[in-house]
């Protein structure tokens, strides 16, 4: 393999969700909150996520007040409990074969540690190594570069890789010096998917391609 350490994204990344619960738990929350504000449909939707992560989308652009994010995230936390989006076509046996050789999987991640622990153990039957996710403190939370400078503790740099379809964690990323991959598989806004072209190390299309590049010895 080419690296030993996975630094991986949940949420549209390694789980179809945007379609399965993010956009459907963000209409179901703009409906109670701010019935009145006009809603942006999924791409648009998806495209704000990339750029500016959940909250500060829902606090900035759409100008919820604290307590209106803690009310929409009820929502979205109700909702993503509930249903169990799917993995990303050949996601599960590329996680599973790097593990099964030795490697170590962290998750970095806005999703909550108990949804990622589910999500792998109904898909997997395994949990991650290590998880940082929602329920870390709002400074250590992504795109804090707590996940990174904690794993660089027991790992040497050049042995992580960190995959993530979004920008603010790719930055985030680079930033620390990590090599990146852009996710952009799914179904991706096209700016997104030429700002990952453009400002990752590597950017695949298709989970499988990735697979193989990272499992390979070459």
């Amino acid at each position: 393999m080419k690296y030993s350490c996975l630094i991986i994204d949940h949420d549209d990344t390694v789980i179809d969700s945007n379609e399965a619960i993010n956009y459907p738990a963000f209409k179901e929350a703009m409906k109670q909150i701010k019935p009145n504000t006009p809603i942006v449909d999924k791409k648009q939707f998806m495209a704000l996520c990339a750029q500016l992560g959940a909250e500060k989308m829902y606090r900035d652009y759409f100008h919820f007040t604290k307590e209106e994010y803690e009310q929409e995230t009820k929502i979205w936390r109700k909702i993503s409990q509930q249903i169990h989006a799917p993995f990303f076509d050949g996601m599960s046996n590329f996680i599973r074969e790097f593990k099964e050789n030795g490697g170590h999987i962290v998750v970095y991640s806005l999703a909550e540690s108990s949804k990622i622990k589910k999500d792998y153990q109904n898909e997997l039957g395994f949990e991650p190594d290590y998880i940082f996710g929602y329920d870390l403190p709002k400074n250590q939370r992504k795109p804090s570069p707590y996940a990174f400078q904690k794993i660089k503790e027991i790992m040497p740099s050049n042995q992580i890789i960190y995959v993530d379809d979004a920008p603010i964690g790719i930055n985030t990323a680079k930033n620390e010096h990590l090599t990146t991959i852009g996710a952009a598989w799914g179904d991706k806004v096209p700016h997104i998917k030429a700002w990952l072209k453009k400002n990752c190390n590597y950017t695949f299309e298709n989970v499988n391609q990735f697979a193989q590049w990272v499992m390979s010895d070459d």
